[in-house]
């Protein structure tokens, strides 16, 4: 008995020793702070790379092109039941339409506002490089809040990102819509300086989008006074554009002998590299399904082709429940 109580203390000894003499060094990449991630180069522009991605919720679903780029008089969606949208009848925070546009919108403001605040923190860049990269953000954060006030009024301003900033403001307070204006102006000035004129990756924001946004901006903030400054403002920045076309690659189509120049701006060989185009929502064309949302692929091309699910199917198919009926006269 009192040899196998040794034998036992022998072997806790001696495992105890080797836990002792043994030291392990690991490094475990989910423990790191957001913060000192985005002090690394790559890291601070995968974070910029993150403005981008719910622009796909906004230019590629009908969520936010319908009642952000067309307009409410000028389409409605009559397969469900947000049909009434663009009359304002039932409209309501419930709607799925208005829950897509407020939470993408935002969540694009959150993101840029945390790019906005850890530049200076980022390493091995220097000032220019710096600024180039966070001018994205400014553009973005400017556009976001365009449409934010410009649908829904004085909501929350914040320049705060809640990844970095854990304090959760429970008593949010409106915001004048002048506010809105003075940020949205001030993030697209900057971009207008910072960003470059040209980019490697199609669909980034370039010098061009930032000045086409500042002159849409600067004209819709007339409508709360100061008209006369605002609208030089807003004649300024699109000058900048119709008088150096070629510095910025942008110019309309223009109507010859043989074609309009409307024509020219929607045939095909167009359909990519257009000059008419200032700022594009791109994907990802070397993954499966290129969008946030998997199999669920965007539905671009229903916005501008007929829907032919009510299309008669052949000749004998009846169509006269289909078709509107003349009314006498």
């Amino acid at each position: 008995m009192k040899k196998s109580i040794y034998k036992l203390v022998l072997v806790l000894c001696c495992s105890a020793g080797l836990l002792t003499a043994c030291s392990l060094e690991e490094y475990d990449p989910s423990t790191e702070t957001l913060e000192k991630a985005y002090s690394y180069p790559e890291g601070y522009k995968s974070l910029i790379n993150s403005c981008y991605m719910n622009l796909y919720y906004i230019y590629g679903k009908i969520d936010g092109i319908g009642p952000l780029e067309m307009g409410c008089d000028l389409w409605i969606n009559s397969t469900n039941a947000e049909s009434t949208y663009s009359a304002y009848q039932d409209l309501n925070t419930s709607v799925g339409s208005l829950k897509t546009i407020w939470q993408s919108l935002y969540a694009t403001v959150n993101l840029c506002n945390t790019a906005i605040t850890l530049v200076d923190k980022v390493k091995d860049l220097t000032d220019e490089q710096k600024n180039q990269l966070v001018a994205e953000a400014y553009f973005l954060r400017g556009w976001a809040y365009f449409h934010l006030v410009e649908q829904f009024g004085g909501v929350v301003l914040t320049e705060k990102g809640s990844a970095i900033d854990a304090v959760v403001d429970n008593s949010p307070k409106r915001s004048e819509e002048t506010a809105f204006y003075d940020l949205i102006i001030k993030d697209l000035q900057f971009s207008c300086t910072n960003l470059p004129i040209t980019q490697n990756d199609r669909g980034r924001a370039s010098r061009k989008a930032a000045y086409a946004m500042l002159a849409k901006a600067c004209l819709q903030r007339t409508r709360l006074g100061d008209k006369q400054t605002y609208a030089k403002m807003a004649l300024d920045a699109a000058q900048e554009l119709i008088n150096n076309p070629s510095e910025y690659n942008c110019s309309l189509y223009t109507s010859d002998d043989n074609e309009s120049g409307f024509a020219k701006l929607w045939k095909d060989e167009n359909n990519k590299n257009n000059s008419e185009f200032l700022f594009v929502e791109a994907i990802d064309a070397s993954t499966n399904y290129a969008n946030p949302e998997g199999t669920n692929r965007g539905r671009t091309r229903q916005y501008y082709l007929m829907d032919l699910k009510g299309v008669p199917t052949s000749p004998t198919d009846s169509v006269t429940s289909r078709l509107p009926q003349a009314s006498a006269r």
